[in-house]
């Protein structure tokens, strides 16, 4: 069973015990035991992106590691030249390429392998946060001012 633990403005859910809690006897909360929950504290640590048996993990400053599934170890670790800023948005793959949006609005794409290349950076000119989503061959981009949508049209 999930708690809920809020402080503010700020709401975390959880599973098992809210957080900060330490876990009594049988599953009880001893919350006489709870951690302060610094309301200024907010974690920017986009998830990591597994795809074809690689693992891409992006950190604020541009840095991208991949590690290979098959051997658990770094298969390249580089920055994203061109593309260096803070990153909140996690990283999305598709179509043999992975998409990564800097909170500064630059969009890299990468050629989709353990040893990962920049194909293109496109910038955006406004800050994107959130995570870009995959549909039907299509990217979709929400930014501070708008949603974006790429694509390439269907032949038929």
């Amino acid at each position: 069973m999930g708690g809920t633990a809020a402080n503010g403005d700020c709401a975390v859910r959880s599973h098992g015990h809210p957080p900060g809690a330490r876990p009594g006897p049988w599953g009880a909360h001893a919350h006489q035991g709870a951690r302060r929950y610094e309301k200024s504290f907010v974690a920017v640590v986009p998830s990591p992106l597994y795809y074809d048996w690689v693992l891409y993990i992006v950190k604020n400053g541009g840095l991208l590691t991949s590690f290979d599934a098959d051997a658990g170890k770094v298969a390249k670790a580089g920055r994203l030249t061109g593309a260096l800023g803070p990153y909140s948005a996690s990283p999305v793959a598709a179509e043999k390429k992975v998409f990564l949006a800097s909170e500064e609005g630059k969009v890299t794409v990468l050629k989709a392998d353990r040893e990962w290349e920049i194909i293109a950076i496109n910038d955006l000119g406004e800050g994107c946060y959130a995570t870009p989503a995959l549909a039907g061959g299509h990217i979709y981009l929400r930014t501070n001012e708008a949603l974006y949508h790429f694509g390439t049209a269907r032949r038929k």
